[in-house]
């Protein structure tokens, strides 16, 4: 049995809302109810706030360490300013000492660029040990539509892992260019979808722009940065105008060490090949509760769109481009 997933949203009884301005102070009021302190008639997630400086619009949580790898995450406002559309940066570790001291970080993310269109709808989605948060376009209402940035957002919490007792989990990404860049994306730039949507497979060098850096699963410092791979690719076609036939096919987001293939030559530290590695293996795990539909079906169709999935109720991500095939397991990860 996986865990139980709670999906939070803008017009929920009791929601934290957004204004037109979007301010950081907002964005943590919002990540507040939802992971700490609970809303309306809905519970927490059961994450704990380790850190806060409310002065500079800083906040550190916590997953659980009992269902979860106890990794914490903080979003900050870049330059600590309050002022509308302010971009948020991300930051995760599997352990902090105080508020802007890592250990075991995971790579600095550009964080929710919340600049790039016009939003007061958000959701949440996620269990104790792993969330996706996204800020969606407001003023466009279709689930794909070429060129406009439908939404932004991040996912942060534990990845499901293919190694026994794998002791470095936890990750956060977001915007779409890993690294210490901190500028806005473009505005067709499509964000934490970017990370997999139409990405190399597995027989394919992934693209050092979607890197994560991840640790050794035997806790050890030692690490490599990993992007997100599917195992084939999609098929996405901008001549989709209704829905067509469900295939039923589907792939997982994996988590694969960049810029390599299924060839790769690379070893670990003990000079093992990556590919039977089992400190950072060419493949260290997936993404929790996500399915990426092979033959995409939705894109001129309205927002938001849930659909029945394995017999599980299923939230579908929107897209800048041609359709929309990223589901959310709504019910159990």
């Amino acid at each position: 049995m996986g865990l139980p997933v709670t999906v939070y949203r803008w017009d929920d009884a009791g929601a934290p809302q957004l204004t037109a301005n979007r301010k950081p102070s907002e964005i943590i009021n919002i990540l507040n109810k939802c992971l700490v302190d609970g809303y309306g008639s809905k519970s927490p997630l059961g994450w704990t706030k380790e850190f806060e400086d409310g002065v500079n619009q800083k906040v550190v949580f916590r997953n659980s360490p009992t269902t979860g790898s106890g990794g914490f995450v903080r979003f900050a406002s870049l330059g600590g300013s309050d002022a509308a559309a302010t971009f948020m940066t991300i930051r995760a570790g599997m352990s902090m000492s105080d508020i802007d001291t890592f250990f075991k970080e995971t790579s600095y993310q550009r964080g929710i660029t919340v600049s790039a269109f016009t939003s007061i709808h958000w959701f949440l989605i996620g269990t104790s040990s792993a969330f996706y948060f996204m800020l969606s376009n407001s003023t466009y209402t279709l689930l794909a539509q070429n060129g406009y940035s439908l939404e932004r957002g991040c996912f942060v919490g534990d990845f499901k892992s293919y190694l026994p007792a794998d002791q470095c989990t936890f990750i956060a990404l977001g915007d779409y260019i890993n690294g210490d860049q901190t500028s806005n994306a473009g505005s067709a730039t499509q964000a934490f979808y970017n990370h997999f949507y139409g990405v190399y497979a597995i027989t394919q060098p992934g693209d050092s722009s979607y890197q994560n850096r991840i640790h050794g699963a035997d806790g050890s410092n030692v690490s490599m940065n990993y992007g997100v791979r599917l195992t084939c690719m999609c098929i996405s076609n901008a001549s989709y105008t209704q829905s067509l036939n469900n295939m039923g096919l589907y792939a997982s987001a994996h988590l694969a060490v960049s810029s390599q293939s299924s060839q790769t030559t690379v070893v670990d530290i003990n000079g093992v090949n990556i590919r039977n590695s089992v400190i950072t293996p060419l493949v260290r795990g997936e993404l929790p509760g996500l399915k990426v539909e092979i033959m995409q079906r939705y894109n001129n169709q309205s927002w938001p769109k849930i659909e029945l999935l394995d017999g599980k109720n299923h939230w579908l991500l929107r897209t800048a481009f041609y359709t929309a095939g990223v589901w959310i397991n709504m019910e159990e990860w």
